[in-house]
């Protein structure tokens, strides 16, 4: 009685058990999935879980691409214009604190004497 995995579940099942009591599979399919590792090991056949995995990956790396980009290109000028709008009040403020005039026209602050 030596002790496997099940293969579907992953359990400890002993190799004389008809079924395994995790998950449910028969002898027949815990046989055919065994087998089949085994090919795949060999190079028989090609493991279709990798292939898979590696269909989802670059899925999922695309999606995170595209979000970013849309923020950049959505977000990214709102962002600027503030920072602008930001830097413009300060300047103003500044003119205020030396007493100056801001002129709107020429975008500068001018000293009165």
């Amino acid at each position: 009685m030596a002790k496997i995995n099940c293969p579907v579940c992953g359990n400890e099942i002993y190799s004389t058990d008809t079924k395994c009591v995790n998950c449910g599979s028969d002898n027949k399919t815990i046989e055919f999935e065994l087998k089949k590792r085994e090919f795949v090991s060999d190079g028989i056949i090609k493991d279709d879980k990798k292939r898979k995995k590696g269909i989802i990956i670059a899925i999922e790396l695309i999606l995170m691409v595209s979000a970013i980009t849309a923020y950049i290109i959505l977000f990214m000028p709102r962002v600027v214009d503030e920072v602008k709008k930001n830097k413009q009040v300060a300047k103003e403020y500044n003119c205020n604190q030396q007493s100056g005039d801001w002129n709107e026209d020429l975008n500068e602050c001018i000293l009165s004497e």
